[in-house]
Order: structure tokens, then C-alpha cells, then sequence
């Protein structure tokens, strides 16, 4: 038989020059000011905690702006992916100046050791 129907095409679009605009640029941004502190001497502790605390808590207040301006879901969005990996990224560069700091001290605490050993075997023989 013939029967009538009624036929409908949606099409949804999106723009997405907002969305590269106010979340993805300047996500991409804060990344990268956080790797700065890779090319700051490693002496310069002052400069590299603050640089790397700055962008980690500017990240962090970003991704919740993000979460509140849109609508609450059960399930991980496509945003929240690409957040969460710029906040590792930003707080990698944080974990990263932790180590080599740790690591420059050790080396130069065991070389400091190694100087006073010296010193005591020198004085030992000259008695």
C-alpha cells in the first residue's frame, strides 16, 4: 500500500570559531607560557614557581569556567578531555622543576660531601 508521510532533514550547526576563540587558543597559550620555565635557569626558583603556579591556577579556573558555562552531563565531553590533558601538560612543567631542583641539590649536597672527605683524608695524612 501507499501511505503518507511526512520527511523531515534537520541540520545542526555549530560555530566554531566561538569555541577556538575563548577555550582552545587560549588554553593552547597557557601551555605554552608554562613551558617558559624550561629555558629559566634552574636557579632561578623564584621565577619558575611563580611561573608555573600562575599557569596552573589560571588552567584550573578556566576549566571550571568552561564546566559552569555548560550544561551539566553524566558523561565526559570532548572538552573536558581536552582540558584535563592542558592541565597535565601545565602542571607537568610544574613536576618538571621540582625534580631538576631536587636533582641539583642532591648533586651538589653528594659533591659538598665528597669536598669534605677530601679534606678530611688530606688532614689525616699531614697528622
Amino acid at each position: 500500500g501507499e501511505y503518507s508521510c511526512l520527511k523531515v532533514d534537520l541540520l545542526f550547526k555549530r560555530e566554531f570559531s566561538y569555541y577556538l576563540l575563548t577555550i582552545y587558543i587560549p588554553c593552547v597559550m597557557l601551555v605554552i607560557v608554562s613551558w617558559v620555565s624550561f629555558w629559566l635557569d634552574q636557579n632561578s626558583v623564584p621565577a619558575r614557581v611563580s611561573l608555573g603556579v600562575t599557569t596552573l591556577l589560571t588552567m584550573s579556573t578556566q576549566s571550571s569556567g568552561i564546566n559552569q558555562s555548560l550544561p551539566p552531563v553524566s558523561y565526559t565531553k570532548a572538552i573536558d578531555v581536552w582540558t584535563g590533558m592542558c592541565l597535565t601538560f601545565v602542571f607537568g612543567a610544574l613536576l618538571e622543576f621540582a625534580l631538576v631542583n631536587y636533582a641539583s641539590r642532591s648533586d651538589m649536597h653528594r659533591d659538598h660531601m665528597k669536598k669534605q672527605q677530601r679534606q678530611w683524608e688530606m688532614e689525616a695524612h699531614q697528622a
